[in-house]
Formats: structure tokens, sequence, C-alpha cells
């Protein structure tokens, strides 16, 4: 058995198409049978149940409409609506009106062809506008700004670099001294506690 939606063949038992999801009566109202293979067919399909050909188009179950009629011969103007119904396309080679220089677009001019310049109204005043400058190139505010100078900086004198200089060994030699009798004093300490532990321990042998 075979689909008659999409053709694939399926079980007998199925009442449903696993793959399109077309539903499979048990009877078939024929309208017409298979070119191919004499059996019955619905309407709407498109292969044979029983043998999987494709079907031709029933014209049968149209209503009416025979084999070579057209859609547009079969519905006259009386059958259409209104809102179906559009404008009567003009005659081809009817009156064309010509467009004036003015409503001509650019792309159409040729290259370096301007619009025509319309005449001046004769007894108008031309009205003579003076150029406007920017604010940011006027002069007078440039150079109303005075430019500020910064006083230079106090030299250093060479006497203090020096005294400087000869302090610093002294410096370095006395934090030196007090180092080292911060060791001898760590030193006496470490062996007064090493004696003690040292009596201690002899004293618990006995």
């Amino acid at each position: 058995m075979y689909c008659p939606q999409c053709g694939q063949h399926i079980a007998e038992d199925r009442d449903v198409c696993p793959v399109c999801g077309a539903v499979l009566s048990g009877e078939v109202a024929s309208t017409s049978t298979c070119p191919s293979c004499g059996a019955p067919r619905a309407p709407d399909d498109t292969y044979c149940r029983r043998c999987g050909a494709v079907l031709p188009l029933d014209l049968s179950a149209l209503g009416g409409l025979q084999e070579g009629t057209t859609i547009a011969g079969a519905l006259s103007d009386a059958a259409l609506p209104e809102w179906l119904r559009g404008d009567e396309p003009s005659a081809p080679g009817g009156e064309l009106e010509w467009l004036s220089e003015a409503e001509l677009p650019d792309w159409l001019r040729e290259p370096g062809e301007s619009l025509p310049v319309a005449a001046e109204p004769v007894g108008q005043e031309r009205v003579a506008v003076p150029p406007v400058s920017p604010v940011w190139t006027r002069l007078s505010d440039v150079e109303a700004v005075a430019p500020t100078v910064f006083a230079p900086l106090p030299l250093l004198s060479l006497p203090a670099i020096r005294a400087e200089l000869a302090n610093a060994p002294a410096a370095a030699a006395s934090e030196s001294a007090a180092g080292r009798r911060a060791a001898r004093l760590a030193l006496v300490v470490a062996l007064a506690v090493l004696i003690g532990v040292a009596v201690y321990i002899l004293w618990l042998s006995r």
C-alpha cells in the first residue's frame, strides 16, 4: 500500500501515514481510476494507493471544467467580485506627456548640465547680505588673551649639596656602630639562655 499524498510505501493496517501524516481512509470515493493499474482513486490523490504511480489531475472532479479550459475563460466578469475587478489597462500607443526640463531627474541629465535659472521678476530689489564670519576666527578675541609666563624653578645651591654628601658617611658609620652593638647584645643573651638550659638539663639528670 502506498500513501496517496507522498507516495511512501506503508503497511496495510496503517490509518495514518508515518511520513506526511495523511489520513488513510478505507473506502475511496472514486471518480476515476489509475491509468497504470486501474485501481480506484480519490479526487485529491497524488499517488496511486495500489502501485504508487504518479496520478494526473482529475479534471472530472473540478465541477464541469474540461481539459484545455483555462481559468480565465471559466471565470467571466459577471462571476468576479467587485474587489477582484481591476481597471482596464489603456491601449498601447495612447497619448504621452513629455516631461519638461525642470521635471527631469538628475540621473537623466547630461554631465555638467544644470537646471535652467528662472528669470528674476522685474521691479524686485536684491538685498545684499554681508558675509558672516565664524566666532572662532575673530582676531580680536585671540589677541586679547595675554600669554602666561611661568617663573623659572630655583637652582640647587652647591654648598648645600656638598654638606649633605659630607654628612652621609658619618650617618652611615653611626648606623653601622649601633647595629654592631645590637648584634653583640643579642649574642650575649643567646649564650646566657643556652648556658641556663644546659645547667637545667644537668640538674635533672642527677
